[in-house]
C-alpha cells in the first residue's frame, strides 16, 4: 500500500502545488466579488425587498462557504447567520418555497459552529435543519433522500464529539442505510458519500467498544477510498490519509500496534505531501497523524522515534493554538500528556514532569468550561502525572 499511496503522490504532487495556489486565490478573488454583490443586493432590497432579499440571502450563504474554505470561521459564521435570518423571514410567508433553503442554511451554520468547537449550537442547528428534511423526504423520498443522509452524517460526528455515542450511532446507521441503497442505484456518484459515514460509523463503534465492528467499518471505507482516489487522486488522497488515521486508532485499540504504525505512517505521509500545498488546511492533520504516530511508536518501545514525532506534533499544536486557542488547546494537552508518558519511560522525570503538568493546567480550565466533555481528560491527566513519581517501571499511564 506504500508503493500505491507513492505512485499516487507522485501524479498529483506537482499538479497540487499549482492548483492549491490558484484555488486559494480564486477564492480570495470570489469572496471579494461575493462582498461587493452583497452590498449592491442590500441597497437594493432597502428599496425593493420582495425581489432582492433572497438574493441577499443566497449571496451572504456563498461568501460564508468561502469564508471557511479560507478559515476565517466568525465573519463566515457572521454571514450565515445573515442568510438564515432572511431565510426564515422568507419562509414564513412562503414555506413550500423557502422551507428548504433554511434547512440548507441551518445545515451549513452547522458546519461552521462545530469549526468553532461551538458544539451544542451545532447540534440544534443539525436538529432543526434534520427535522425539516424528514418532512420534505416523507413527501418525496426519491428526491431528498441524499440531503437527508448528509443531515444525518453531519450531526451524528457532532453527537459524537458531545460523547453522545448511542445516538450518533443510530444517525449513522440511518444515514449509511440510506447511501447503500444510493450508491446501488449510481456508485459513481455516492461511492464517496458511502466511504464517509462508513469511517464515522466506525470511529463511533470503536468507542462504543466494539473493534471488530469498528475495524469492518474502517477498513470498507478505506477500500472504497483507495479505489476512488485511483481514479481522482487530487480529490480523494486526503480521505485515504483521514480513513487511514482511524483505521490505526481501531487497530491500536485492538494492539495490532505495528499494523497501526503503517496506517499512521502512510496517512502521515500523504498529509505531509498536502500541507506543502495547503498548510493553512493541513498542518493541524499532520499534527494528528504524528501524535498518533508517535503513540503507537511508544507501544511498541521505539521510544526516541516517539519522541521526536511528539515533539513535532506539539510544536505544530502550540502554534495552531496561538492563533485559534479554543480550537487547538484541548489538543495541546493531549500531545503534553503524550510526550510525558514518552519521556517518563526514558526516565527523563523533569521534562515529563512539565509537560505532564501542563497538559493538566490545560485540562482543568477547560474542564472549569465544560465538564462534560473534559473531565475524563481531566482524571487521565491527574492519574498520569502521579505515574512519573514512580518512574519508569510504574504504571504505563493512558493516553
Amino acid at each position: 500500500m506504500r508503493t500505491f499511496c507513492l505512485l499516487l503522490l507522485n501524479r498529483v504532487i506537482l499538479a497540487l502545488l499549482g492548483r492549491g495556489r490558484a484555488e486559494a486565490r480564486q477564492t480570495e478573488s470570489a469572496i471579494k466579488a461575493w462582498q461587493s454583490s452583497l452590498q449592491l443586493y442590500r441597497e437594493l432590497a432597502r428599496a425593493w425587498p420582495e425581489v432582492y432579499r433572497p438574493y441577499v440571502a443566497s449571496t451572504a450563504n456563498n461568501l460564508a462557504l468561502a469564508q471557511r474554505d479560507l478559515n476565517a470561521l466568525e465573519h463566515a459564521q457572521a454571514s450565515l447567520q445573515e442568510a438564515l435570518a432572511i431565510e426564515r423571514e422568507l419562509a414564513r410567508a412562503r414555506p413550500a418555497l423557502y422551507r428548504r433553503r433554511v434547512a440548507a442554511a441551518l445545515n451549513n451554520l452547522g458546519l461552521i459552529q462545530r469549526d468553532l468547537k461551538a458544539l451544542d449550537a451545532a447540534r440544534a442547528s443539525y436538529e432543526e435543519a434534520l427535522a425539516i428534511k424528514r418532512e420534505f423526504v416523507r413527501a418525496r423520498p426519491g428526491l431528498y433522500r441524499l440531503g437527508l443522509a448528509m443531515t444525518l452524517n453531519n450531526l451524528g460526528v457532532v453527537q459524537h464529539e458531545l460523547h453522545d455515542l448511542e445516538e450518533a450511532q443510530a444517525c449513522f446507521e440511518e444515514g449509511l442505510e440510506i447511501y447503500r441503497a444510493l450508491a446501488r442505484e449510481r456508485p459513481e456518484v455516492y461511492r464517496p458519500y458511502l466511504a464517509g459515514i462508513l469511517i464515522s460509523l466506525g470511529n463511533v463503534q470503536r468507542d462504543l467498544g466494539a473493534p471488530e465492528a469498528a475495524r469492518g467499518s474502517l477498513e470498507e471505507g478505506l477500500e472504497i477510498y483507495r479505489a476512488l482516489a485511483r481514479v481522482r487522486p487530487e480529490v480523494c488522497l486526503s480521505e485515504v490519509a483521514c480513513a487511514l488515521t482511524n483505521l490505526g486508532s481501531a487497530q491500536c485499540d485492538s494492539n495490532a500496534l505495528e499494523a497501526a504504525q503503517r496506517s499512521f505512517g502512510e496517512g502521515l505521509g500523504i498529509y505531509r505531501a498536502l500541507a506543502r500545498v495547503r498548510p493553512e488546511v493541513y498542518r493541524p492533520y499532520v499534527a494528528t497523524a504524528l501524535n498518533n504516530l508517535g503513540v503507537a511508536q511508544r507501544g511498541l518501545n521505539a521510544l526516541r522515534a516517539a519522541r521526536e514525532s511528539l515533539e513535532e506534533a506539539l510544536a505544530i499544536r502550540r502554534e495552531l493554538a496561538r492563533a485559534r486557542p479554543e480550537v487547538h488547546r484541548s489538543d495541546v494537552a493531549g500531545t503534553l500528556n503524550n510526550l510525558g508518558l514518552v519521556q517518563r519511560d526514558m526516565n527523563a522525570l523533569e521534562e515529563a514532569r512539565a509537560n505532564l503538568g501542563e497538559g493538566l493546567e490545560i485540562y482543568r480550565e477547560l474542564a472549569r468550561v465544560r465538564p462534560d466533555l473534559y473531565r475524563a481528560d481531566l482524571a487521565m491527566a491527574l492519574e498520569n502525572l502521579g505515574t512519573v513519581q514512580r518512574g519508569p517501571g510504574g504504571n504505563r499511564g493512558k493516553v
